[in-house]
């Protein structure tokens, strides 16, 4: 049986705040296998956030042991990180985080800019990210000329440009009308269906964890479920 993509280990994080240290992770234990599609929820300060920071190499932990594909990410240098972070994990943000100024296809092409890979080739697969998620005839746009749902799904593209393994989504339908969460939902689950990338969404929305295989809820700092999801979502 192959190792696990994620691999939490007692996982706990403190933070220091008025003299006193405040634990906003306790201890948690987390397996996510390779291929998974994973919905963890929570009320603001149960940890979500701060686990999701953890596990996209973004923070470390106070405690306990992160290893991503086998790699402990506790022993790596700052430098170290940021490559594994580069390399292997792709990020979706509910704000989109798209530059105002540059065209879809360069806000898509920025991570192989900053990786050293914009080579002859680089459009052409910019323009194979935005063709999976719909968005090819888009390309020249400029951010301010599409809907919230057209920029998250660049911002989708954006995250998928580097073939990550994992892909982390931070409340990735927050700022969206309930049209417009439905088709990033569709377009996140159809390439977790078809490129069996990893996908670990964070969000405190019940309908959209139901889109996942497994739903894992935290109340402060400690998970308090973990549940396969047999009744969710598909694609037609």
């Amino acid at each position: 049986m192959s190792e696990p993509l994620i691999q939490c280990n007692r996982l706990t994080k403190t933070y220091p705040m008025r003299g006193v240290e405040v634990k906003a992770l306790n201890g948690v234990d987390l397996t996510v296998e390779k291929g998974e599609m994973v919905a963890i929820m929570g009320a603001s300060g149960s940890g979500k956030s701060t686990l999701m920071n953890i596990l996209g190499c973004m923070d470390r932990a106070t405690g306990g042991q992160y290893l991503l594909e086998g790699v402990d990410a506790g022993t790596l240098s700052n430098e170290e990180l940021a490559h594994l972070r580069n390399r292997k994990i792709g990020f979706v943000f509910q704000r989109y985080n798209l530059l105002p100024r540059m065209s879809v296809w360069q806000n898509v092409m920025l991570p192989l800019v900053y990786g050293g890979k914009n080579g002859p080739h680089a459009k052409e697969k910019v323009l194979d990210a935005l063709e999976q998620v719909g968005i090819a005839a888009l390309a020249d746009n400029q951010p301010n000329q599409m809907s919230g749902g057209q920029q998250q799904r660049a911002a989708i593209a954006r995250a998928l440009i580097n073939d990550p393994q994992l892909i982390l989504a931070d409340e990735p339908t927050g700022a969206l009308d309930t049209a417009s969460s439905t088709e990033v939902m569709k377009v996140l689950q159809n390439l977790h269906r078809i490129k069996e990338v990893t996908l670990v969404i964070v969000t405190h929305e019940k309908d959209i964890a139901a889109w996942c295989e497994r739903e894992i809820t935290m109340r402060d700092g400690v998970i308090i479920s973990d549940r396969k999801n047999t009744g969710r979502e598909r694609v037609v």
